[in-house]
Parts: structure tokens; sequence; C-alpha cells
């Protein structure tokens, strides 16, 4: 059997170059999703606890945050296990969802930015 040992040798390198990729991106990916998903659970009570900032423009902004939330919490991880593990790797429901939730939620941050 005829191999081809330039290929080998450069996949065998590349393999820790990748890891070395993979941690800084993970924890940026990690730091991303939390960080949206905490500001906008935290513009989320502000407006549902406080009456005074119940106006319309605010609820467009309550909009928003719901919409950014949900990308943050879920869309943010999502991507980022796919791209980490360089593959699909959960139920192919998930991926539908995910799809879904994913392009209603952008849909909806785009169209409120565009209202605001």
């Amino acid at each position: 059997m005829v191999t081809n040992s330039t290929l080998e040798e450069n996949a065998a390198d590349s393999t820790p170059l990748m890891l070395a990729w993979k941690i800084p991106i993970g924890v940026f990916l990690t730091s991303l999703s939390l960080w949206t998903s905490i500001g906008n659970a935290f513009v989320i009570f502000a407006i549902r606890k406080t009456r005074r900032l119940r106006t319309v423009n605010n609820y467009f902004i309550l909009s928003l945050s719901v919409a950014d939330f949900f990308v943050g919490s879920f869309v943010v991880p999502v991507s980022g296990l796919f791209i980490l593990a360089e593959r699909w790797i959960l139920p192919p429901f998930v991926c539908r969802v995910w799809l879904s939730v994913d392009y209603v939620m952008c849909t909806a941050s785009i169209l409120n930015l565009t209202v605001l």
C-alpha cells in the first residue's frame, strides 16, 4: 500500500495548532454567550419591575432584548459547539430547532433595530 507521508506529517502537525485555536474560540464564544444572556436578562428584568420604564419605545427595546436573549442563550452555544466539534454531534431535530430559532430571533432583532 502506498501512502503519502507528507500529508500524514502535515495532518499530525496541524492538530495541536487547531487545538490552540479552539481554546480561545471556545472561551470567546462562552463569554459572548454569557454576557449577551446576562445583559439582556437585566434589561428584561428592569422593564418588567419598573413601571416607569413601560413606555412604547421601551417595549421595542424589551422585544429586542428578548430576541437577543434567545440568541445568546441558545443560538450562540449551539453554534459554538458545532464550530468546535467541526461536525454536527446533536440529534437532527436540534438542528432544525436551532436554525429556526436563529432565523426568527435574528430577523426579530433586525426588525426591532429598524423600528428603533
